[in-house]
């Protein structure tokens, strides 16, 4: 079997990076935003915490939910965002938290 050339190996690194999977219009987005204010039981929130922006002023309550995730509320819209807990997981996947494992 031959051994692949420095620049063949090389070539493959350059092609990762610029596959299609990587282009900005194929990114996941990240949680989602949601209407129905009425699809969680309160009976499944863990807690729930009042941050404010720093740099806006606006303030958002946070709630941690058992069976779904983390839900931010906007006080300022009244809009809600979902992270499920799959999300946090991948999230925390992609930021290392694995790395050094054995």
């Amino acid at each position: 079997m031959a051994v692949p050339t420095l620049q063949r190996c090389l070539g493959q690194v350059h092609n990762r990076k610029r596959h299609s999977a990587q282009h900005p219009q194929r990114k996941k987005s990240i949680g989602v935003l949601v209407q129905d204010c009425h699809m969680f039981p309160t009976a499944s929130r863990v807690g729930a915490i009042q941050v404010q922006d720093p740099d806006s002023r606006r303030e958002y309550l946070i709630e941690v939910w058992i069976h779904t995730g983390v839900l931010v509320i906007s006080q300022s819209t009244n809009k809600r965002w979902l992270l499920e807990l799959d999300e946090i997981l991948d999230l925390a996947i992609a930021a290392g938290i694995d790395r050094g494992a054995i």
